[in-house]
């Protein structure tokens, strides 16, 4: 029998959240976005590097990816930049630990944010893939060049 936590309501189903809209709040302008509710995103980037310096670049990347979301009242959850800080991306079973949690707490987002400027992961398309199947709108975004359509 699954250890239950206790003092934890367990939701019987999800709401519909109020930011589940016709209109994306990525297509509307600065001015509309200030009086709307931020739409939660969940962010894929790349993380694992073939060097230490290469993490370092994604990680820094990942930054930048989550400032263009709060830029464009979109907030963020980067599970690659929190759960690294607990468990090691190197051993594959923290590595998939990591991954399934950021996974299940993502498709609980209003949209999934692709950043494509780094390419796209072999971790970035299980993502893809899991929110797709879902139902969960998948956009892709490069810094430089803005929404991809």
């Amino acid at each position: 029998m699954p250890h239950r936590v206790t003092g934890m309501a367990t939701p019987k189903r999800r709401l519909a959240s109020p930011t589940r809209q016709a209109v994306s709040l990525l297509a509307v302008s600065s001015a509309e976005r200030e009086d709307k509710i931020m739409q939660c995103a969940v962010i894929e980037s790349p993380y694992a590097g073939k060097t230490p310096e290469e993490v370092a670049e994604n990680v820094e990347y990942a930054k930048k990816c989550m400032r263009w979301c709060l830029d464009n009242n979109i907030a963020p959850f980067a599970s690659h930049l929190l759960f690294t800080q607990v468990l090691d991306d190197n051993k594959p079973s923290e590595r998939a630990k990591g991954m399934r949690a950021g996974f299940d707490i993502g498709r609980r987002c209003d949209v999934a944010v692709v950043f494509t400027d780094r390419g796209i992961t072999d971790g970035m398309m299980a993502g893809i893939q899991k929110y797709t199947a879902k139902g969960l709108p998948v956009k892709f975004v490069s810094l430089t060049r803005g929404v991809l359509e």
